[in-house]
């Protein structure tokens, strides 16, 4: 008994009650929760997943990323195994790079399914972990802590990401590790908890873009805070600053070289800068993915007794407005601490939960999910470039909930002081808490099985083409890691003008008859029913896999051309046997008027002010290109030619109409996917639309001349 006592006594010792309490007691807090998938962990995800599970693959896919990367020595963020021929630039997209580094050599010795469970499931204790210690910083009450804890990782909204795969979301355990930096940095002058901030801010940035923009825009706010309460006391605001400067350092070096090439792209198209989406649009979304009011009145989701009637009450206010719960655990206490405990954390902390949970509330209000147009701070954001782009102010929530769980520890620590026989009601709050909080369990979900993957040879050279195009599959990214080549599609989630034009093959003369009628057609290929097997051959694409799960409709005359292969009941595997004639592939992107014909069979496209199109080729065999153009005009006038490749545009004045002329001109080349653009300074107004050039034929060839 003795020793049983001594024991029990060491681990309240603080370092251990941290490091080996608190991790250990989690994780078996969570058994419960992942118990259904541990049959299958090596085979499948933990998620609850039905059909589909584009995020959960997509995660999957950027673990093996990364790990991937690293034991080559290549980029971390660039890949060329998406969206062949050009490659793609990760680190805007969902990467969570921070992670994929920590969880690289699970994913290296176990594969990447194993480390997406294995991260899950860590992610769930490190938040309830982190959170328990910012609550034992602050309120100085253990069992309190471990409570609070409890209610951070087991937010029913929180649950809710899990189910969809959305690991990237899951991992909040930075937060209230930003919180208890900057709490301690507050009362001590040691830079050490410069370090912890520093930490935090990047780790929850190299996770999840949302959560980076959170963390920055949280310290902004806590430093105007601390800044306006120290303005009495000089030589501590310029300790606070020369700290702040120190953490804007630390965090803006590894960040810095990646913004660079976003807010300085360089030479756009016309499409990249005009054809994004409106403000407005993006408000709209913003507004659908924001917190109210209802999300501190509202049951859990994901509750196995009514969370499914929760959501359905939800969707009868509006079929868009995500529904978002925290549990009524956390909001009573909070209230509690107010009435009760409010002297338990400063006044700022109270001041900043507001400021934080009004944030989450999106740029405008809302009652009862319906936009009232009142603009709120959120909004200011959308003012920085690329931040409109953040279209889930809801995820702000977390870091309200860090807060608040604080709250509530400090209202469970004046009710153990006030309640008679406070032992009793400790065993009766977790109870409650439970019967509140329980969640639906976690089930696994398996990969898409299928012959197709074993037909093709993994790991050489050639890419595969994978239909219909559908960017919002995360199947591709599966179907990438199984068979080891490079893939014409992927999944992205922000595949937008404003950040990135891929140059995507959709477009692609082949690819778009696939699924429209077989007369859509461009000037560019006389024979559209032998364009796709024409763009295999020449961009190294031996493949083409046809995902049966949508139900479209093909056109047989396309794949005629190419040699079927195998099939079951979810895809069709095709290939294109020849492949070794390398060349280039043009492709009409916007700013182009369907094709027309004349009697004789002459066929031409009209632009508009600027018509953009895409050259590609294949990667490993790169060369500077001839590009051949023919059209004529309606009326004299300035034509130009411009693009990423071309520093200097090349002007051309015609002044005789009607006739086709032939130009070529000689462009760099420097990496598989060149775009260009043909700008006409003044349109000719038609009977019913203004028009610039008749285009006739747009050809290329690679050369060995090279370019100055």
């Amino acid at each position: 008994m003795t020793l049983t006592r001594r024991f029990l006594n060491s681990l309240l010792h603080p370092r251990l009650w941290r490091w080996v309490s608190l991790p250990l007691s989690y994780t078996l807090l969570f058994v419960p929760f992942f118990a259904p998938t541990f049959g299958q962990w090596t085979t499948a995800i933990a998620t609850r997943c039905v059909d589909r599970c584009d995020t959960g693959w997509q995660n999957v896919w950027s673990l093996w990323w990364v790990a991937h990367a690293i034991s080559r020595g290549t980029s971390l963020t660039h890949t060329d195994l998406l969206f062949y021929p050009g490659g793609v630039e990760l680190f805007w997209q969902t990467l969570m790079l921070a992670n994929g580094i920590v969880m690289t050599p699970v994913t290296l010795l176990f594969g990447p399914i194993v480390a997406f469970n294995v991260l899950t499931y860590a992610t769930f204790v490190a938040s309830a972990w982190s959170a328990a210690v910012l609550a034992e910083a602050v309120v100085n009450h253990r069992y309190a802590a471990w409570v609070a804890g409890a209610l951070y990782a087991c937010a029913p909204f929180h649950v809710w990401l899990s189910y969809s795969g959305f690991v990237e979301r899951v991992s909040i355990q930075y937060f209230p590790l930003l919180l208890l930096g900057l709490w301690r940095l507050s009362q001590s002058p040691h830079w050490r908890w410069v370090a912890l901030t520093v930490v935090a801010v990047l780790g929850s940035f190299f996770s999840s873009l949302y959560y980076g923009l959170f963390s920055l825009t949280y310290v902004a706010v806590w430093a105007l805070a601390r800044s306006l309460q120290l303005r009495t006391a000089p030589a501590q605001l310029r300790t606070l600053w020369l700290r702040l400067c120190g953490i804007g350092v630390a965090v803006a070096v590894p960040i810095i070289p990646f913004a660079v090439t976003m807010l300085f792209p360089g030479k756009q198209p016309p499409s990249a800068t005009s054809g994004g989406v409106a403000l407005a649009d993006y408000l709209e979304r913003q507004v659908d993915f924001s917190a109210s009011l209802l999300t501190f009145l509202t049951p859990s989701l994901v509750h196995p007794w009514w969370g499914e009637a929760v959501v359905a009450w939800y969707r009868g206010y509006s079929p868009t407005h995500w529904p978002v719960s925290i549990g009524f655990g956390v909001v009573v206490l909070s209230l509690i601490a107010l009435v009760w405990a409010r002297d338990a954390v400063p006044r700022w902390w109270w001041w900043l939960t507001v400021v934080v949970l009004v944030f989450a509330m999106g740029p405008r209000v809302t009652w009862l999910t319906r936009d009232t147009g009142l603009p709120l701070p959120y909004d200011i954001l959308n003012q920085i470039p690329l931040v409109k782009l953040g279209q889930r102010p809801n995820h702000f929530l977390f870091l309200g909930l860090a807060h608040l769980v604080v709250l509530a520890a400090a209202g469970i620590k004046v009710l153990a002081q006030r309640l008679p026989q406070p032992r009793r009601w400790a065993l009766v709050l977790p109870v409650l808490l439970a019967f509140e909080l329980w969640p639906l369990p976690l089930q696994p979900f398996a990969p898409t099985q299928s012959v197709v993957y074993d037909a093709i040879r993994a790991g050489v050279p050639g890419a595969v083409l994978t239909l219909p195009f559908d960017l919002d599959d995360g199947n591709t990214m599966y179907g990438q890691w199984a068979y080891q080549r490079p893939v014409v599609s992927g999944y992205l989630p922000r595949l937008n003008p404003e950040l990135v034009n891929t140059g995507l093959l959709s477009k692609s003369d082949g690819v778009v008859q696939y699924t429209q009628p077989i007369t859509t057609l461009t000037v560019l290929n006389r024979d559209p029913a032998d364009a796709l097997a024409l763009m295999m051959q020449r961009l190294d694409i031996p493949y083409l896999v046809i995902d049966r799960r949508f139900g479209v409709d093909t056109n047989p005359a396309v794949l005629d051309r190419l040699t079927p292969v195998v099939a079951d009941d979810t895809l069709a595997l095709y290939q294109q046997r020849d492949t070794r004639a390398a060349g280039v592939w043009p492709v009409l992107d916007t700013g182009w008027f369907p094709i027309e014909s004349a009697a004789d069979g002459h066929a031409w496209q009209w632009s508009e002010q600027d018509g953009t199109f895409w050259l590609y080729q294949r990667p490993e065999s790169i060369a500077d290109l001839i590009i051949d153009l023919r059209f004529s005009v309606p009326s004299p006038m300035h034509v130009s030619l411009d693009g990423v490749d071309i520093t200097t545009p090349v002007r051309f004045a015609v002044d005789q109409p009607a006739q086709i002329r032939r130009y070529r001109v000689l462009a760099p080349a420097r990496t598989a996917t060149s775009t260009y653009w043909v700008h006409i300074d003044q349109l000719q107004q038609t009977a019913d639309r203004a028009v610039g050039i008749a285009l006739a034929s747009l050809s290329a060839t690679q050369t060995t001349l090279r370019t100055r």
